[in-house]
């Protein structure tokens, strides 16, 4: 599928939102099985018809102005090459872009001082 497709199910979905609404919508994380396995990843399922990414700890943040305006972000895992190692490859901003179609691509380290800032705003 092509990033129309995402864009397109987010646009339904944003025209849903009330003026002024934040929307987080969180991919999810891995669920230790024993101290050194876990089980197999999934993301969620509405993360995935959004964005069309099936990466862990990522988060689709999208927020509506008064004026109906909508800006989105995507908050993915830093590239880690050591960590990378052991857990997989992780998606680059680029590939999150070219995916998805969100063009403000940040790292989850951010997460919580900007939605601390909107929220509070």
């Amino acid at each position: 599928m092509n990033s129309e497709f995402y864009k397109s199910n987010r646009k339904k979905l944003y025209e849903k939102l009330p003026a002024g609404a934040l929307l987080a919508i969180f991919s999810g994380e891995e669920i230790r099985k024993t101290n050194d396995e876990y089980y197999p990843f999934f993301a969620d399922r509405n993360f995935v018809y959004l964005t069309g990414l099936e990466c862990k700890e990522a988060v689709l943040l999208a927020m509506k102005d008064g004026e109906g305006a909508v800006s989105e972000r995507l908050y993915i895992l830093a590239p880690n090459k050591m960590e990378e190692r052991w857990t997989g490859v992780r998606v680059k901003p680029q590939e999150a872009t070219d995916i998805s179609g969100v063009e403000d691509i940040r790292f989850c380290q951010n997460f919580e001082g900007d939605i601390r800032k909107l929220a509070a705003g």
